[in-house]
């Protein structure tokens, strides 16, 4: 089990039933309007890996959120960080884009608004169920949407630390040509996959999906 992320045109959206209700929900909450964007399938997508080595970026990002710098060394155990505890301990943090967004399943769009949101989608109904942090229908997944806007401008201040390469290429060829075998190896292919996905969501008005 891993995360694989990808950047998908709204056509591609609109054409699974139960992406569409999800899209739909989005739309009624937040009032925002999507641009319908470049309907090509560039084909975009990566495998970041299992969760742990997404959950290192966590690690990474609330350790500058505490303490204005990262870690010393980087962790076996991410989520047990007492930094990261701390961190999501919090109303608000500067990384809420992606620290407050599921790391399985949800989605980033090319529109900026203020924090990520948890929307329970009833694709049988047709209706839906906002929720911050709870839900009436716990049989039914809420789904996470955050910015792309918002995630990217967190990246970049988490890179003036981090200081991952940053390339017009595919994630992959940054791997191989600049992250390979540096010791904070996980955070940096998580931020490589993260940053082109949300600068090529940006470019051409897609949506990053997570799943």
């Amino acid at each position: 089990m891993g995360l694989d992320v990808t950047l998908m045109p709204l056509n591609k959206i609109l054409g699974d039933p139960k992406r569409a209700s999800e899209h739909a929900a989005f739309l009624k909450v937040t009032g925002l309007v999507v641009p319908s964007g470049n309907d090509q399938n560039f084909g975009y997508t990566e495998q970041v890996g299992p969760y742990a080595i997404f959950h290192h970026l966590w690690r990474y990002a609330a350790n500058i959120e505490m303490n204005n710098k990262p870690p010393d060394e980087p962790g076996t155990h991410p989520l047990d960080d007492l930094y990261y505890q701390q961190a999501m301990a919090k109303p608000q943090t500067r990384f809420d884009h992606l620290l407050r967004h599921s790391d399985d399943y949800g989605y980033y769009y090319p529109v900026d608004f203020d924090r990520p949101l948890e929307i329970i989608a009833d694709a049988e109904s047709g209706g839906f169920l906002k929720k911050l942090f709870g839900s009436s229908k716990p049989d039914l997944k809420p789904v996470s949407f955050g910015s792309a806007i918002r995630l990217q401008k967190e990246l970049l201040e988490i890179n003036e630390f981090l200081k991952v390469p940053v390339r017009d290429e595919a994630p992959s060829q940054t791997y191989e040509d600049g992250i390979h075998g540096d010791e904070w190896g996980d955070e940096k292919w998580t931020w490589t996959v993260l940053y082109f996905m949300s600068r090529k969501a940006i470019e051409h008005g897609q949506i990053v999906v997570f799943e």
